[in-house]
């Protein structure tokens, strides 16, 4: 099969088809080859068993075949998996599962995935609607997955490498960097995709990092950090409460670590959320 992610490819392939790009499942093809080369070389490597979600017509999955050991593609659109059955004919090593994503059991694929292969990664092209309930989703298989990259949303891509203070800071960006070294790897124009979208878009690697022994529950640290960021313009003790939380302790905390200052979620590292967590719950 020639390069998929060109301009030419892709209309051949709408045409023959009958297709087009739906709305409904974010779909922007990706028609430059460079680009998905680019991802599969950060992505994956020979020894790696790679997940990829929405491969579309297979401009992606044409690269990660090339470079993985073998490639599983969950695509939601029956017409694409028609399509995915030209594009990938001469691929054995890609495994087109139809299915929505959202709803399979990661964990249990995972576990039998792991029993033939050492490294799991993802690699995706993600749909914008839908790119935070698909990471999260991937962010509870966290011990399992060597390693997620994909392209989204630069807006969003923003929020999960942001530094402390600033406006794309919230609780996704400490949830994520609690989890991983998330660094955006490069920058994606949107006249890269057909139809084009009104924003650019990103490709953040996310690589985990071990989870801290010091926090004893993580779902609770997580559901802590929410709470904070509850209302962004009101001060994190206004957040706390009436959630339940020890307001005495936070006060205490805030006058010993930030004396004199009115505080908001935002103003605060992960580390001395780690640090507030610990004081107020454990």
């Amino acid at each position: 099969m020639e390069k998929i992610a060109t301009y030419k490819t892709t209309n051949y392939l709408l045409n023959k088809y009958n297709g087009h790009a739906k709305k409904g499942y974010g779909q922007n093809f990706i028609i430059d080859y460079n680009t998905v080369f680019n991802i599969a070389s950060i992505g994956c490597d020979m020894q790696d068993c790679v997940i990829e979600i929405g491969p579309g017509l297979g401009a992606l999955t044409q690269c990660l075949a090339l470079r993985a050991k073998v490639v599983y593609a969950f695509e939601i659109d029956p017409a694409c998996i028609e399509i995915l059955g030209e594009t990938m004919k001469d691929y054995p090593n890609v495994k087109v599962v139809n299915h929505d994503f959202l709803s399979v059991d990661l964990d249990y694929i995972l576990a039998m995935l792991s029993n033939t292969y050492d490294s799991i990664k993802i690699v995706s092209n993600l749909p914008y609607y839908i790119t935070t309930p698909l990471l999260l989703k991937c962010f509870e298989s966290h011990d399992k997955l060597a390693q997620i990259t994909v392209m989204m949303q630069k807006e969003v891509a923003l929020r999960f490498t942001a530094m402390v203070d600033t406006k794309d800071y919230n609780g996704l960006t400490i949830l994520a960097q609690y989890l991983y070294d998330a660094t955006i790897a490069f920058d994606v124009s949107r006249n890269i995709f057909s139809p084009q979208p009104n924003v650019d878009s990103a490709v953040v690697v996310f690589k985990p990092k071990p989870l801290d022994p010091t926090i004893k529950d993580t779902q609770g640290f997580f559901t802590f950090v929410r709470q904070c960021f509850a209302q962004r313009r009101k001060t994190l003790t206004n957040n706390l409460k009436h959630s339940g939380y020890d307001l005495t302790k936070v006060n205490a905390w805030l006058n010993q670590n930030k004396p004199g200052q009115t505080i908001r979620a935002e103003q605060l590292s992960l580390d001395e959320f780690k640090s507030l967590y610990k004081e107020v719950v454990q």
